[in-house]
């Protein structure tokens, strides 16, 4: 009443002209919040799992599970004087060992974020709908819309703007030209230009992944051979040390990634 006073200056307010009002003001909530709420609920989704927990709760599962067997290998090699037999041979036991896990983790590592990724993001479909919070296809397109935002870089500008491979008018040079330009369309900063594309959502998650599998495998790598006299009795240590080293220093560098982003205009 006090509102409506001050609008219309009338003293006394009809009893019929506020529930006429209360009802045009629940009726323009019920129309704008449900939508609202679907969208922010598929944005809060979408940029939690891509940017923060998909590739987090998959690089410390990863920690223990491939850290922590190739820790394990790597220390029963370096307790049973495998690598000075290596050695002994000429063969180097960081490229016979750790080359190739390195190679296959960074090919599985990616693979397997995606797929956890995707699949949180698909749970989600099925329990918004549950608690009354849009439906699944307005979901799915949000999401989408949401991981493959447009990078605003000039060249990506250019590009859509002369609708792909058509010129607009330019010569071939400057068309050329104006494609390949990766700077910013707020900003002619190198700086603002890698980081625009490195925190851009599908190019955050992969190299997310790969940093903290690099971390994984070179601390494991690390643990297991900076004992020289290492014995059998030693092994499950190493395991531990790989494992937990591991864990506390990917989610260091999930701090620092976080920072990075804060650095997005």
């Amino acid at each position: 009443k006090p509102l409506i006073q001050m609008f219309t200056g009338d003293e006394d307010v009809s009893p019929m002209y506020t529930m006429m009002i209360n009802m045009k003001v629940k009726g323009m909530l019920n129309t704008t919040i449900p939508p609202a709420k679907a969208k922010l609920y598929a944005m809060g989704m979408a940029k939690l799992f891509v940017l923060e927990i998909g590739p987090l709760i998959t690089a410390l599962l990863l920690s223990g599970r491939v850290g922590g067997s190739y820790a394990g290998e790597v220390a029963t090699m370096q307790s049973t004087a495998q690598n000075k037999l290596l050695l002994t041979l000429g063969v180097s036991p960081v490229a016979w060992t750790f080359v190739p896990s390195l190679f296959a983790s960074l090919i599985a590592s990616p693979l397997l974020t995606m797929a956890g990724t995707a699949l949180a993001l698909e749970i989600g479909s099925y329990v918004a709908p549950k608690y009354g919070i849009g439906d699944a296809q307005g979901y799915r397109r949000e999401v989408w819309d949401s991981i493959f935002v447009p990078l605003r870089l000039r060249g990506v500008t250019s590009w859509s703007e002369n609708e792909g491979w058509e010129h607009g008018g330019k010569s071939l040079l400057e068309y050329v030209y104006s494609s390949l330009d990766l700077r910013c369309t707020f900003s002619d900063a190198f700086a603002d230009a890698v980081i625009e594309i490195t925190t851009h959502p599908v190019f955050f998650h992969l190299i997310k992944s790969l940093t903290f599998i690099t971390i994984i495998m070179a601390v494991s790598e690390v643990s297991a051979r900076r004992k020289t006299e290492l014995t059998p009795r030693g092994v499950p240590k190493v395991i531990t040390t790989s494992v937990v080293a591991g864990s506390l220093i990917v989610i260091f560098a999930d701090w620092a990634f976080s920072q990075l982003l804060l650095m997005r205009h």
